[in-house]
């Protein structure tokens, strides 16, 4: 109520400053449950019929309002032969996703950041195929053995100012493989 209806540019942002807070916090919980139930065997895949398009207008609304802040382009490339749908757990896949682009976009000082889908078809199964693409400077051998590594981040001198817990991109990886899929780097 305070963000919509206070006149006082001040009182705003204090205002804003606890919603992100709260943001923050809130996705450190939920990161930290997540890697909980992975290692208890507890986390469950459940795969539905889903939409493509709708799971690329999710996508595209969180991360376009993230990369304009930062000044970035963000662009997608969809296979315009992709099927129209899908069997997954489209709940994860959209958390899996949204982890990358938003690494992508956190560590990107400037350029493009780019959201790749295509599919692949084995025998009478199709499998989709995401990537996602950005201009920012890269990571060492060393720097891609540690991605996975829990509460990890790369160096503190180069990361500091950007948030994060280290968690996103092993919660990622462990998602993927409870999918049947892996991660990779290039």
């Amino acid at each position: 109520m305070i963000l919509r209806e206070s006149t006082q540019d001040v009182v705003k942002s204090y205002a804003n400053d606890a919603k992100v807070s709260g943001k923050l916090l809130l996705d450190l919980i939920n990161e930290i449950l997540d890697l909980s139930k992975l290692e208890a065997g507890k986390m469950d895949i459940i795969p539905a019929n889903y939409y493509t398009k709708d799971v690329i207008q999710k996508l595209v609304t969180v991360i376009t309002d993230k990369a304009v802040a930062k000044s970035l382009v963000f662009e997608c490339d969809i296979d315009k032969n992709i099927p129209a749908q899908f069997n997954g757990d489209d709940i994860k896949l959209v958390q899996i996703t949204l982890n990358l682009l938003t690494n992508a976009v956190k560590y990107t000082a400037e350029g493009t950041v780019t959201l790749k889908m295509g599919y692949k078809t084995v025998g009478d199964k199709y499998f989709l195929q995401v990537a996602v693409k950005d201009t920012g400077r890269g990571l060492s051998k060393q720097e891609q053995e540690d991605l996975f590594v829990a509460f990890k981040r790369l160096d503190g001198n180069t990361t500091r100012s950007i948030e994060g817990t280290g968690l996103g991109l092993n919660l990622t990886a462990n998602l993927l493989e409870l999918m049947g899929s892996k991660l990779q780097i290039d």
